[in-house]
């Protein structure tokens, strides 16, 4: 008989646990805050009341409000991740940002199957791709590299479909004329540059949404917001090891700096500046 295996990462205050199990059911009570079951693969149904639903890997995962209820699953390789009401409603207002009308209702008190299809975005590779990169990074730098973040973007997308709708872009401001908004954002990032820093966070900062911030930046700056982050903290960076004493270390400065992996701090670097940062720091410790 196929045992349970489960395996669980941290991330910020989310924490994922895959889990592969035989055929079983599970009385579930009832909980403060939802929770997602993201099937990888077979299907997981979920029923309290008269309510009765079933996720599918690759279509659908299973929302549950909180409510008691009865799971049961044939063979299946799943991820469930407990919610935060709260930080759900703040990322939809975000994301939400300068639209017309008001947020999204996320209707949190309702358990059901949300299509990985809706909405016109790949939320199956896009979801595969993140649980992929818990293999790849350090624990450690999950949440600096903002993934519970995304995690977080990617639920509103679920429950929200109509954000990426025909009317989820409409024209807004002119992106010259939101330069005092983009000033509050470049004030903020210089000032938090160290620290992690989301595209939800800078879209509460500004009060603008994803769309609104791209245009803005790239009508200022060429880029994205996320871009210009990581040029400012290049730009810190080097300063750093400009003037880096003994002892210093270039790992020591691209985490002080934001960065959370080295191997991808020094290809930016090279990409930027001509030369890798181990090379600024040996020549500035080397002297005249």
């Amino acid at each position: 008989m196929l045992a349970v295996r489960t395996a669980a990462v941290q991330v910020g205050a989310l924490e994922f646990i895959a889990a592969i199990h035989p055929p079983m059911v599970m009385d579930l009570g009832e909980a403060s805050d939802p929770s997602v079951i993201i099937p990888r693969y077979g299907a997981t149904t979920c029923s309290t009341g008269m309510t009765r639903y079933t996720a599918r890997a690759g279509l659908s995962v299973a929302f549950l409000s909180g409510a008691a209820q009865v799971v049961e699953t044939g063979l299946v390789s799943v991820v469930a991740v407990r919610l935060d009401s709260i930080r759900l409603r703040h990322t939809a207002r975000s994301m939400h940002g300068d639209r017309p009308g008001r947020p999204p209702d996320l209707d949190l008190a309702g358990n059901r199957e949300l299509s990985l299809h809706a909405g016109g975005l790949p939320m199956e590779r896009m979801l595969g791709h993140l649980f992929e990169l818990f293999d790849l990074v350090p624990a450690s730098g999950l949440a600096q590299l903002g993934l519970d973040d995304l995690f977080y973007r990617y639920m509103v997308n679920l429950l929200c479909p109509e954000l990426h709708g025909p009317m989820a872009n409409p024209v807004l401001a002119p992106p010259g004329s939101l330069r005092r908004e983009v000033d509050v954002v470049c004030e903020y990032v210089r000032a938090h540059f160290s620290e992690p820093i989301t595209l939800t966070v800078l879209e509460s900062i500004s009060g603008l949404s994803q769309r609104s911030l791209q245009l803005a930046f790239q009508k200022q700056f060429g880029c994205t917001p996320m871009q210009w982050v990581r040029q400012i903290r290049l730009d810190m960076a080097r300063k750093v090891l400009l003037n880096a004493r003994p002892g210093d270390t270039v790992t020591k400065i691209a985490l002080d700096c934001g960065f959370t992996q080295l191997s991808g701090f020094s290809q930016a670097f090279l990409a930027r500046f001509g030369e890798l940062p181990s090379d600024t720091l040996r020549q500035n410790l080397a002297g005249p």
